[in-house]
């Protein structure tokens, strides 16, 4: 049912899940948990965004 919603509505990748935050998280169809997993699974997708830019930025200013 989550993943059918989530198709959908587009949004299939963790890109679309961080740019529209609003459409699954005012959504009624994902559970809780569901919801619980997304976040995490985008906390986990800034972080590492975060790391590869210092590490860009290291790498830049050497």
């Amino acid at each position: 049912e989550a993943r059918e919603f989530l198709v959908q509505r587009k949004l299939t990748t963790i890109y679309d899940l961080d740019r529209f935050t609003d459409k699954w998280q005012e959504a009624e169809e994902l559970e809780e948990d569901q919801q619980q997993l997304i976040k995490q699974k985008l906390k986990e997708y800034h972080e590492e965004l975060a790391k590869r830019e210092s590490s860009e930025l290291a790498l830049h200013n050497e």
